[in-house]
């Protein structure tokens, strides 16, 4: 992304530290930027209370930011629905202000997220040829009015109202959209009812310095978690709640009904959560949970034989493009998913990479999905081959350089 002439400086908005996304995807990110020749500053907006709630747990994440200059700049009121996260906006952008006029520098901004996006467009208002970029990882006004966490009144409908406005005017006041499906692009230009800007889609994508397929690899991790003779059921992710951990239990079952040899994997960070919800009244041996480091986690996805990714068919999963999913390929893994999850139906079935299934509440539909999948020969080589050509953060970066314009 470098040339001789010039390097970019680039900020970085996110407001995910809390979450594990922030480690899964933001950092992850942020090495292929410096690779690739970007100097990056990283602005965190957070909460001071939930910083407080896991203060050990975000302080730990932002260790690991060796990469970038960061900045974490608490929001106690970081919402548009209450006056001091309005005035914070205006006081960040006169920083900013003063920051162009001082360096001269033209600033490029890429905002993760609707409310660090309304910090950008705030910026623009005074800086005109600020380049900003609205990385839209997810439909955050589903998120809102779907979260069973906050009671259904007068409140949440008139605040999802306003983070639809803001959402919008996300949409049309940016330079560039990222989108990570083509269903969220439909979903955008529905919401936005106007020409969008200049935009792209790039999926949820893995390094493929650490998801990749080795067949020696693939068979020292097996040897190493006694799987050499082993079907390998597998899950990598967290185990909230639209992940549907009951149905993969279920599938293992119907897997296991077909092929003696089963054996679940499950590789997580709640691992205690799992075991608590799922396993609580069971012993069984041939099932293992486990955590792993992010440097590890690529080789152990590959002891699976079967890569699970079953969500229920809401309407912020239609739009989505799960990382696993990158992560499965890019480790030559065939995947059983569920329909309705942004667009992967039609990817699994044209580049048959794996099984889609499309009721997962229908028992007899699993079934005949598990047994498709089971008799079915995949090719894991050329699902690693698709996988570092589609889905692969390094085969983005001449659209990277597009979007930053360091052609």
């Amino acid at each position: 992304m470098s040339n001789s002439n010039k390097t970019l400086r680039l900020f970085f908005y996110t407001e995910d530290v809390v979450s594990g996304i922030f480690e899964s995807q933001v950092l992850q990110y942020l090495q292929f930027l410096k690779s690739s020749g970007c100097e990056v500053t990283l602005i965190c907006f957070g909460s001071l209370k939930f910083f407080l709630k896991d203060r050990k747990s975000t302080l730990n994440k932002l260790k690991k930011v060796t990469l970038c200059r960061l900045h974490f700049i608490f929001l106690p009121a970081f919402s548009p629905f209450k006056i001091p996260g309005k005035c914070l906006w205006s006081f960040y952008a006169c920083f900013f202000v003063c920051y162009s006029l001082f360096f001269k520098k033209r600033l490029i901004i890429q905002a993760r997220g609707i409310w660090s996006t309304v910090i950008g467009y705030k910026i623009k208002h005074y800086i005109r040829n600020t380049r900003l970029i609205f990385d839209m990882r997810g439909d955050e006004v589903s998120e809102y009015k779907y979260n069973p966490c906050i009671p259904e009144n007068e409140t949440k409908k008139h605040r999802a109202e306003a983070i639809e406005k803001y959402q919008k005017e996300c949409l049309i006041r940016s330079d560039i959209c990222l989108f990570v499906s083509q269903a969220m692009k439909k979903m955008a230009l529905a919401r936005a009812a106007a020409t969008l800007p200049e935009n792209y889609v790039i999926p949820s994508t893995g390094l493929s310095r650490y998801y990749y397929y080795d067949e020696d690899v693939r068979g020292r991790r097996r040897r190493e978690l006694r799987l050499e003779n082993k079907f390998v059921v597998g899950y990598s992710g967290s185990v909230v709640s639209w992940q549907r951990m009951d149905k993969v239990l279920e599938v293992f079952d119907i897997v296991r009904s077909i092929r003696r040899d089963a054996a679940l994997l499950v590789f997580t960070k709640e691992v205690l959560e799992f075991k608590t919800q799922y396993l609580r009244s069971v012993t069984d041996d041939s099932i293992m949970v486990r955590t792993a480091g992010d440097d590890d986690l690529g080789e152990y996805l590959q002891c699976f034989d079967m890569g699970v990714l079953l969500r229920d068919r809401l309407v912020l999963n239609q739009v989505a493009s799960p990382t696993k999913f990158a992560e499965y390929l890019l480790c030559g893994v065939p995947s059983l998913v569920s329909g309705g999850i942004g667009d992967l139906e039609d990817i699994v079935n044209k580049q048959e990479v794996g099984i889609c299934i499309q009721d997962l509440n229908n028992h007899n539909a699993l079934v005949d999905g598990v047994k498709q999948f089971v008799n079915k020969q995949f090719n894991r080589e050329s699902i690693a081959q698709y996988g570092k050509s589609a889905w692969a953060r390094e085969s983005y970066l001449d659209v990277y350089k597009e979007i930053f314009e360091m052609n």
